[in-house]
């Protein structure tokens, strides 16, 4: 076969069987960093997609992502939702993404609920690459990862380890959400673990809220020539991640959160902390959070379940109407499992 590759389907779908609809999310196109052999937008990739389920024809796409060189494939499922737009309720869905953007889009149109603005991001410098000069932003909730960095935000967890990262720090190209790997090492925020990952999110009706768990961890890369391979140039660092020489995040916490957002205004209702490493508390360092891809339910009781969903491993359960830890859990399970029955069993 010639010719790029993508976009996959990583996440699950979802079915809204009263309007007969079935709703997808797409991956990147190949090169996951490289795309001067596929110029343009590259629709249907990193898109949602609603499908008519009775005939399978498309009835809306909405892009996430044009032109992915940063492997921000939408991972996670988009999940049904409920939300308010001009005082009205709207049959919505939210889809978290590995920047940590949560689009809340109608689920009849594809329309944005509270906007999207199309931002100016920086151009490539790689011979061939033609970077789109722009990507949709929404414009509420605000991102829910961390999507910039400066060098006093550096971590300060021991001094050897902000001497290490303030070194590597210094000898990157450092960049924001959108800046693409260039032909020198550079440093972006939240790179391509999330942000936002496969868990998706969860949502509970009775509140309005959507609960999001995200991670901020930064990714380095850098684009080399490959004179023998089927593309221009590749990404020599792979997915390498911006930590210290102990393997600890090397921008100071939060390293992982979850976060609430209220459905009927687009605004962040809290925010917390998810995750601990034993071995930092015991060092008198609370309160981290730590790189986390599983994903929550939400439940009648008023506790939100995520379980081994951070590095740690716990299964935790958050109290609802104030983001309260109340305990954890060590497990194996990326997600909590949910049992059938109607909503009175659960």
């Amino acid at each position: 076969m010639e010719g790029p590759l993508g976009p996959s389907l990583w996440g699950l779908s979802s079915v809204d069987a009263e309007r007969g609809l079935v709703f997808l999310s797409t991956g990147n196109p190949a090169d996951s960093f490289y795309g001067a052999d596929r110029k343009g937008t590259n629709l249907y990739a990193n898109c949602v997609l609603a499908l008519d389920a009775a005939t399978g024809k498309l009835r809306w796409s909405y892009q996430i992502v044009h032109h992915d060189i940063f492997d921000y494939d939408i991972t996670g499922g988009p999940a049904l939702v409920d939300a308010v737009q001009n005082g009205k309720k709207v049959a919505a869905l939210a889809q978290i993404t590995k920047m940590g953007f949560l689009f809340v889009l109608n689920r009849l149109t594809g329309e944005p609920v509270w906007g999207v603005e199309e931002r100016a991001v920086p151009p490539s410098d790689l011979p061939g690459e033609e970077a789109w000069p722009t990507q949709p932003y929404p414009l509420k909730p605000p991102p829910l990862a961390r999507v910039t960095i400066r060098r006093e935000e550096l971590t300060r967890r021991t001094p050897e380890a902000q001497r290490f990262c303030r070194d590597l720090f210094d000898s990157m190209n450092v960049g924001s959400v959108f800046t693409p790997f260039s032909t020198r090492p550079t440093l972006v925020f939240p790179g391509a673990m999330g942000g936002g990952n496969w868990g998706g999110v969860a949502f509970d009706p009775a509140l309005s809220f959507v609960f999001v768990n995200t991670s901020s961890l930064g990714g380095m890369g850098q684009m080399v020539p490959s004179p023998n391979g089927p593309i221009a140039y590749r990404n020599s660092m792979g997915y390498a991640r911006f930590l210290d020489q102990d393997h600890y995040p090397c921008q100071q916490p939060p390293w992982g959160e979850l976060s609430a957002v209220n459905a009927t205004t687009g605004e962040v209702a809290w925010r917390v902390t998810l995750g601990n490493f034993d071995e930092l508390a015991a060092q008198g360092m609370t309160n981290t959070g730590t790189l986390n891809i599983g994903g929550p339910i939400a439940t009648a009781s008023g506790l939100v379940f995520i379980g081994a969903a951070t590095l740690d491993d716990p299964e935790c359960s958050v109290r609802v109407p104030a983001g309260e830890p109340q305990w954890d859990q060590r497990s194996r399970r990326k997600a909590p499992v949910q049992l059938g029955g109607d909503e009175s069993e659960r």
